[in-house]
């Protein structure tokens, strides 16, 4: 009979386990030393627990190792089993309790005992992160990654709640990628990528880069033969200033272009391989070559029926195609028609894929007039920039309300300038077109301003539900073509006088110029030409380009 079960019959033991129960470690202390003193060896180990649980660690550790030290090997092996069962249930009914300090600790006891418990070090994370995430054990990390390689009959659960945790962290420090592809040795790669590619997207959208495309990369070694991964992951590549990353992006693109099934699906191939292949400097011929066949595809799409529409699987995935023609080629109305068709087609699908259908009654004259701006560059962003004063001016005109609707979110002092000054009225909405625009109709916004239109695939499905009885695009690139929107925006300058004859949208020309700017500034608050002694009519050249 083990020292544990011989423990177990006495009346002491019972009684001692109810006033440690109760958190009467002294008592139960004194209990145990009785027992241990009387030859039931497993009652050091309780013993040692009481006094661990009395701040007492040194004391503890002595009482453990005293049995321990005096056995031979396969009785010293067998009574640490013992030891180590006995804090590990201890450890479990103190996190049940909500006890993180007392939990962690006796893991850490734990991992002294035995190093390579990969369970109890999988466990001791999870305490970590609970107690404090911004002080992960590197080291315990490296030990998990080196021992998850040869580990065997590790819970999959708790693999993936590590997994999930260490994702939380949003951090690419290098311990922590490594260990999420350890454990990816030991479960479903897709589960993996479920967690990851949804972290990946979270952080893309707030502009943390360099994170969604190590998460990425991740996901693209887990599951390379995936199509869809890989689409997912090209986005996240290219906005990475580096060159591993940028090529990668355009290996990518090229094997979906040429692997993907549906005319859809190589539309938004060839569209991805396009944008990799005009930031790279040496990718000029190719680029023609795909943005030929891209044409072409755009083309086959805009021929297509409502009905073929739903078989294409097009719905709302194609709200921003065609935006590369304006790029490669001086040919508006022959591309505008291309666009005008293909958001049309898009924007047919997009009220039955998000079921939603607005109903706009009657403005009362007595209203308020209610203005809406729409853009996911509500930030340090050149839309930013050039809407500020407006939004300036808007806030000391009391005859209008006016509400910025940012699909996106940023901490740069510019977006947290618009939130200062709007209050209530800046809403952080992101990525969720439904969302967006029930919160535009149920705020009843007059007029909406659009402000992306084709480079944000989240402003143009919103406006394709026409939340708003009257809506326009203005400062974003080009028009979007759809039939939901009713002003464009432009002046003299930048539309030929016979623009009218192949845009979707009415032409509301400005008698100057379409921005309005009081001013540019770089930063909040800015630096005025007045105190640099520069002139009022003085010229002030500036140029900016993305090589």
């Amino acid at each position: 009979m083990n020292a544990a079960a011989t423990l177990d019959r006495s009346a002491e033991h019972a009684e001692a386990l109810a006033l440690f129960a109760q958190g009467n470690y002294a008592d139960a202390a004194i209990l145990w030393q009785q027992l241990a003193e009387a030859g039931a060896i497993a009652a050091y180990w309780h013993l040692g627990l009481a006094l661990l649980l009395q701040e007492q660690e040194a004391e503890a550790q002595m009482v453990w190792m005293t049995p321990l030290l005096e056995a031979d090997e396969p009785q010293a092996e067998r009574w640490t089993i013992e030891l180590s069962q006995v804090l590990s249930d201890e450890a479990n009914r103190q996190a049940t309790a909500e006890n993180l300090d007392a939990a962690w600790l006796i893991r850490q006891h734990l991992r002294q005992l035995n190093a390579i418990d990969l369970p109890n070090l999988l466990v001791l994370l999870l305490l970590d992160l609970r107690r404090d995430p911004d002080a992960i054990d590197s080291e315990l990390l490296d030990q998990m990654t080196a021992l998850l390689p040869d580990a065997e009959g590790i819970s999959p659960d708790l693999l993936l709640m590590v997994v999930r945790q260490l994702a939380e962290l949003e951090s690419n420090e290098a311990s922590i990628l490594a260990c999420i592809e350890a454990i990816a040795l030991h479960i479903p790669p897709e589960s993996i990528v479920e967690i990851l590619l949804t972290k990946a997207k979270s952080v893309f959208l707030r502009a943390k880069s360099q994170l969604a495309a190590d998460l990425g990369k991740i996901c693209v070694r887990l599951l390379p033969d995936n199509l869809d991964v890989l689409m997912a992951v090209i986005p996240m590549l290219q906005r990475v200033d580096g060159s591993e990353e940028l090529w990668l992006s355009i290996r990518l693109g090229e094997r979906c272009l040429a692997e993907l099934p549906t005319l859809v699906d190589r539309v938004f191939a060839a569209q991805h391989l396009l944008t990799s292949l005009m930031t790279a400097s040496s990718q000029h011929q190719r680029a023609i070559e795909v943005y030929d066949l891209y044409k072409l595809l755009l083309g086959e799409i805009a021929q297509s029926s409502a009905a073929d529409a739903d078989e294409l699987g097009l719905l709302i995935r194609l709200l921003t195609c065609g935006l590369f023609c304006f790029y490669f080629e001086d040919k508006p109305r022959e591309n505008r028609s291309l666009r005008n068709a293909i958001a049309a087609l898009s924007q047919s699908c997009v009220g039955s894929y998000c079921d939603r259908t607005y109903v706009h009654l009657p403005r009362p004259k007595s209203k308020r007039l209610k203005i809406g701006y729409l853009s996911e560059s509500l930030r340090q962003h050149s839309v930013g920039w050039l809407c500020r004063w407006l939004f300036k001016h808007h806030l000391n005109f009391d005859r209008v309300e006016v509400h910025l609707y940012s699909s996106r979110e940023s901490s740069d002092p510019l977006q947290q300038t618009f939130k200062a000054e709007f209050g209530d009225r800046f809403h952080l909405l992101q990525g969720n077109v439904a969302a967006i625009a029930d919160q535009i109709h149920q705020d009843e916004i007059d007029i909406l301003v659009e402000m992306d239109s084709l480079t944000s695939f989240t402003d143009c499905g919103v406006a394709a539900l026409k939340p708003a009885p009257v809506q326009l695009h203005w400062l974003g690139y080009d028009a979007a073509g759809f039939p939901t929107t009713d002003y464009f925006i432009a002046d003299p300058y930048v539309l030929p006088d016979n623009a009218q004859d192949y845009y979707a949208e009415q032409i509301w020309r400005m008698p100057h110029t379409y921005i309005a700017v009081d001013g540019f500034e770089v930063s909040v608050p800015s630096l005025r030409r007045d105190q640099l002694d520069i002139p009022s009519e003085a010229i002030v050249y500036f140029s900016s380009q993305v090589a």
